[in-house]
């Protein structure tokens, strides 16, 4: 009897620490599983998880190339291969991600509705389960979107200053992939959950959102060439015998019959993909319809959807795209911290969700270029990862 009298009296605290500890565990965890496998990316010079990061302007002005350019300086002066300055901001952008997800996080007083989230394969290992596709610059985005949504929770007094200093940088992210100016909107939904859509420094606000779009034309406009091409591989040649594939080859890669990829089969691979990794936002519906009722956030959301829609049906690496929007949509639900309405009754009911947030994780993946799959039996993304450790450890211990 004095067992349940204790239980009663201190089980809800303690099973809340637990799984704060469990999630906690599980983000160190996958990061050190990244920051392995970003060595072995590194060591093997990825046409895409590196060469993505490696555009310069060596071959003059061209889109993506001002990050690249930065690496570039920057090997030359230390004399070392540019991939390593890369692997080092990468780790630092998923630290910065995964650190300031989870206190963000902590402001959630309770955490179940987002154990289907947590335990989803695209949410915090996207990049683990595709490279190509998941460690891309994007990451930069997630970085500071996620560090945006914690200050705001944190000091909300000061999100309009620090709304203000992130658009002031933004352009320089803009010019190192033009990407992110369509994600713009996911950045200015803090400040206008916080401050209702009232701008105190209005000018100043439109004016950075201009300088915005300037370096976005900019960046559109200057698409590449396969001359530009074959200078920025030669540049990075003193380094590494890289060759015009990956990344690098699809700088300048012509836009052929853009409209002719959106075929029936693939808009059902869209839903079928939309379907299944929205099921994890289930639990949250209650608090997605609240930051819906606000028009300003209705209003920005709307504006990045529809902006990203055309890339959808044209690109064949729509798998990311999808992955960003999913992992923003996280991260500014974060914003809301009233009650969510959540009730699984019997207490046999919140065990079969609790396993069911496990399986979750290992039924499926978001591929990024073949599609959604879901196969039976379940992709086994578990065993797979399992795999990647050993091939990093592998490769490090060379």
């Amino acid at each position: 009897m004095h067992l349940w009298e204790a239980w009663k009296a201190h089980g809800p605290w303690l099973f809340d620490r637990a799984q704060r500890v469990a999630v906690a565990l599980y983000l160190v965890g996958l990061f050190a599983l990244h920051v392995g496998l970003i060595g072995m990316w590194a060591v093997e010079h990825h046409r895409w998880a590196m060469g993505d990061w490696l555009i310069n302007y060596q071959g003059g002005f061209v889109r993506r190339g001002l990050l690249g350019e930065v690496f570039y300086r920057l090997a030359l002066a230390s004399r070392a291969d540019p991939v390593y300055w890369v692997a080092g901001v990468q780790v630092v952008a998923l630290a910065v991600y995964f650190t300031a997800a989870f206190l963000a996080l902590q402001h959630q007083r309770d955490w179940r509705p987002y154990w289907l989230l947590l335990a989803s394969p695209y949410l915090f290992a996207f990049s683990l389960m595709d490279p190509q596709g998941g460690m891309r610059k994007e990451i930069l985005f997630l970085a500071l979107l996620a560090w945006l949504v914690q200050r705001s929770l944190r000091a909300p007094q000061r999100v309009e200053a620090r709304t203000l200093g992130v658009l002031a940088g933004f352009p320089l992210l803009v010019l190192s992939h033009e990407m992110f100016f369509l994600y713009l909107p996911y950045v200015l939904v803090p400040l206008v959950y916080v401050q209702g859509g009232r701008i105190r420094r209005g000018k100043l606000f439109w004016t950075l959102l201009a300088a915005n779009f300037l370096a976005f034309a900019a960046a559109v406009m200057a698409r590449g060439t396969p001359e530009q091409t074959a200078r920025i591989v030669a540049s990075l040649q003193q380094f590494y015998p890289w060759k015009p594939q990956g990344a690098l080859g699809y700088l300048a890669m012509p836009v052929q019959c853009l409209l002719c990829r959106a075929t029936p089969g693939r808009i059902a691979l869209f839903l079928r993909g939309f379907a299944v990794a929205g099921l994890a936002f289930l639990p949250l519906r209650e608090r997605l319809a609240r930051l819906w009722q606000k028009a300003p956030v209705r209003r920005l959301w709307l504006a990045t959807w529809v902006a990203t829609l055309p890339l959808f049906v044209i690109a064949l690496d729509w798998g990311r795209f999808v992955y960003i929007h999913l992992a923003a949509l996280f991260l500014v639900s974060l914003l809301d911290t009233r009650p969510v309405t959540f009730e699984l009754r019997p207490r046999e009911l919140i065990i079969i969700y609790g396993l069911f947030a496990f399986l979750y994780f290992d039924l499926w993946y978001l591929q990024h270029v073949r599609g959604f799959q879901l196969t039976v039996p379940p992709e086994d993304n578990l065993r797979r990862l399992l795999q990647l450790a050993r091939q990093s450890l592998g490769v490090m211990g060379k």
